[in-house]
């Protein structure tokens, strides 16, 4: 209500949520082992594909990060202080937060609680246990997470338990969508946590991290919170790749120490480090390569020579990280990856993007405001009404096809309708009274495998033309 439906307004909360998610990464890695640590974790995270992209969808996912990473935080300050200090606020923080978190995505949000029993157990810390879990911070967890759920139970019992049974029981056995495999988060946590993921088995060799002598249960908390957060969502069979987003703060506190203190100094590395890294090195060799590829198709739409900045910044991280590892400085091979990708992602998000408008709902939804009235039906034809439903704040109708199209456009009333051009024709075909374009906008379409791997298609037109049609003429 106060920004008004825009695409800011939308994603807002998702950037403020990835933001402070950052910080209480960053506290949580310092109070655990050190400040490089809590550095290198921040920038790690930072600087992933997986935490970039949902640090700017409008969904709950990344909000549900952040109140795991800062329920853990609260666990992390409340081990340091000494056993002569009262612990009953940090106690009383983190039943808060696990609140909100519920109130914001439900039952993931108690997560945190499975992991501290867990490492508790490990490490044999009943005093802790006690101080924890035989706490009224029951009581204020009940007082923030309920009263929105027996409001919605008292005027909508039916649709609460018919939402509940399918957001939690259906979702979690795979009945609301296909059932995926045990693993298949593996190859989405490679992806998402690109490019460290492929020195990820190479710095867990480098240091062994359930046995550091110097910090023994910061390194058990931290395997811990990675380990039962990737198997539970790992167990779960209804998956969506989102969900594996809190499981990206403890593996960046992994790394990010492995940097700090195992590969900080100029030693000899390990074998499987060279092997991984120069992996990596050829691997993004091969991206600057595609990207050069893909770009150049893309020239034949956009006209805009500053797409090739990606293969500029691929090309020369590359150069500086095998740079660096035959010099053995990992401090600097760390900035090899982390600056450009960096880069990468603020030309990536302030250049690329949106030059990319695979749904212009923003543009149709203020064409339909100019030509219509609150009353006037909206539909839209083989196209997500997502975002017209989101700018228009309208009821829009889903439309199959040119037959349900022409009955939505016959009077009475005014009615408009986006569509794909391709469909114009068939639809003036079909109908008997006069129909007008009153706006045309193109969007890229979605990319299917043969526009990525087919040369001969080079040149192929990616984009398709969209139209605005309705049963009134321009101005009427």
């Amino acid at each position: 209500h106060i920004l008004g439906p825009s695409l800011f307004a939308a994603r807002v909360c998702s950037v403020i949520c990835g933001a402070i998610g950052i910080v209480l990464l960053y506290q949580s890695g310092r109070t655990l082992f050190d400040r490089a640590t809590g550095l290198f974790a921040a920038a790690i995270a930072l600087t992933t594909w997986g935490y970039a992209l949902y640090a700017r969808y409008a969904m709950t996912d990344m909000a549900l990060t952040m109140w795991v990473t800062a329920a853990m935080y609260c666990f992390i300050q409340l081990q340091a202080l000494p056993e002569t200090v009262s612990k009953r606020y940090w106690v009383l923080a983190f039943y808060v937060i696990i609140g909100l978190g519920f109130s914001t995505k439900g039952p993931p949000a108690l997560f945190p609680l499975l992991i501290i029993a867990v490492y508790l157990l490990w490490t044999r810390q009943s005093h802790l246990a006690r101080q924890l879990f035989l706490s009224w911070g029951w009581f204020i967890f009940i007082l923030i997470a309920t009263p929105w759920y027996v409001i919605m139970w008292v005027l909508h019992q039916d649709i609460l338990m018919e939402i509940t049974h399918m957001e939690v029981v259906a979702r979690s056995t795979g009945q609301l969508s296909d059932a995926e495999p045990v693993w298949y988060y593996v190859p989405l946590m490679f992806g998402y946590f690109f490019p460290w993921s492929i020195l990820f088995p190479a710095t867990i060799i480098t240091y062994r991290w359930w046995r550091l002598d110097s910090a023994p249960n910061a390194g058990r908390l931290a395997v811990c919170w990675f380990g039962i957060l990737f198997l539970l969502f790992s167990l779960i069979r209804g998956k969506n790749p989102q969900y594996i987003l809190p499981a990206l703060m403890p593996l960046a506190i992994i790394v990010g120490h492995t940097f700090a203190h195992g590969l900080s100094r100029q030693i000899k590395a390990p074998l499987g480090m060279w092997l991984s890294a120069y992996t990596l090195a050829a691997f993004l060799a091969l991206c600057a390569l595609f990207a050069a590829f893909f770009i150049s198709l893309l020239m034949q739409q956009l006209n805009s020579p500053l797409m090739y900045g990606h293969v500029i910044i691929l090309a020369a991280g590359t150069i500086a990280f095998v740079w660096s590892l035959r010099r053995r400085n990992y401090r600097a091979v760390f900035a090899a990856l982390a600056v450009p990708q960096l880069l990468i992602w603020l030309f990536f998000l302030g250049q690329s993007l949106p030059q990319f408008d695979y749904d212009p709902g923003a543009y149709f939804a203020h064409a339909i405001r100019r030509h219509s009235a609150a009353a006037d039906r909206v539909g839209s034809m083989r196209i997500e009404s997502k975002a017209l439903l989101f700018f228009l704040q309208r009821p829009v109708t889903r439309i199959g096809n040119v037959e349900q199209a022409r009955d939505f456009l016959q009077p009475p009333g005014r009615a408009f309708v986006v569509m794909r051009e391709v469909d114009w024709p068939r639809l003036t075909e079909i109908t008997q009274q006069p129909l007008y374009i009153l706006e045309t906008g193109k969007r890229f379409r979605e990319l299917d495998a043969n526009d990525l791997i087919s040369p001969w298609r080079y040149g192929y037109d990616l984009t398709e033309q969209l139209v605005l049609v309705s049963n009134v003429s321009r101005g009427s």
